[in-house]
């Protein structure tokens, strides 16, 4: 028996599966087990919902549980879902699994078959979720926080109103990164990304509001311990010192908890501020690296800085 303040999820095993009820005892769905292999610690199941209100709510509340239930008592290495195509699969997205599939024609309601996505999650990238927390670094003024795909719409947003300003200064975006769609890939990739330890991906927030956004990239460790950081800011919020703030907070994760001992970054030859805002941060310039990056639609030169553990 799993609840929460809000509903109470029973699961009844009967010879196909899992009864969902809800803390009224009303029948809401099932669980079927369609594939179990002990030999490959694998298991399928097919979830239906026989309402429609609150799908997003109960599907988190249930599968968030299921897993946990089946991996810590299951000795199970990979967990596997079929959902009807029709089904918002955002929290599928939310608790990291992968689409992995489209299968045609693949289940019977009433007398037409429908197609069904196939979505997985295996030991892995659950052990790591259940370890790591949502990040967050305080400022005095602003708050870093790693994004998740719950941030897509403000990451979007970010960048719909920033989208000729930031068109100086990184590479040429197409149409399609400005959709909802491709924000929750981005991000999904840079969260599993975190979790595997190779970079952290920040929003920048100022009273709630997504200003800007800085990436602790290119973790090394071994002889390295090296990162790099790279970040851009609302345009409208330039100049309050709120980058400054962002990059001592990310040196100092780098540093006082990843413990990496040096850090790089580049800025434009002629981005004034950007390099005025490492400076200030302690970097120390190298030099330049002539025609080194492929922006606004021709090669630039970057300042290369670098800084160090002490």
């Amino acid at each position: 028996m799993f609840s929460n303040d809000l509903v109470k999820i029973e699961f009844v095993q009967d010879k196909n599966g899992y009864i969902i009820m809800d803390k009224n005892k009303m029948i809401i769905g099932k669980i079927e087990i369609v594939e179990y292999s002990q030999k490959n610690k694998s298991c399928t199941f097919r979830l239906h919902f026989y309402i429609k209100e609150d799908i997003y709510e109960y599907t988190t509340y249930i599968i968030k549980n299921f897993i946990d239930m089946l991996f810590d008592t299951a000795n199970l290495f990979k967990i596997n879902i079929l959902v009807g195509e029709g089904v918002n699969i955002q929290a599928f997205v939310d608790l990291n699994f992968h689409m992995e599939g489209i299968l045609t024609n693949n289940s019977l309601i009433g007398d037409r078959h429908g197609n069904e996505i196939l979505l997985g999650i295996d030991y892995d990238i659950y052990r790591n979720l259940k370890r790591v927390t949502a990040l967050k670094l305080k400022g005095e003024n602003i708050c870093l926080k790693i994004l998740t795909v719950n941030d897509a719409d403000k990451v979007l947003k970010y960048y719909k109103n920033n989208k000729d300003y930031l068109r100086e200064f990184e590479e040429v975006k197409d149409e399609g990164f400005y959709t909802l769609k491709r924000q929750m890939i981005i991000i999904r990739h840079q969260y599993i990304q975190f979790l595997n330890g190779n970079l952290a991906y920040f929003g920048i927030f100022k009273a709630g509001n997504l200003i800007g956004v800085i990436n602790l990239y290119n973790i090394l460790g071994g002889m390295f311990k090296d990162g790099t950081i790279g970040y851009s800011i609302d345009e409208k919020e330039q100049g309050k010192g709120y980058m400054k703030e962002a990059v001592k907070l990310v040196s100092s994760y780098a540093f006082n908890i990843l413990k990496l001992h040096r850090l790089q970054a580049a800025t434009l030859a002629y981005n004034v501020k950007s390099k005025a805002v490492l400076k200030a941060c302690g970097f120390k310039e190298i030099g330049v690296s002539e025609k080194y990056l492929f922006i606004n639609g021709e090669w630039q030169d970057q300042c290369i800085f670098y800084k160090l553990n002490d």
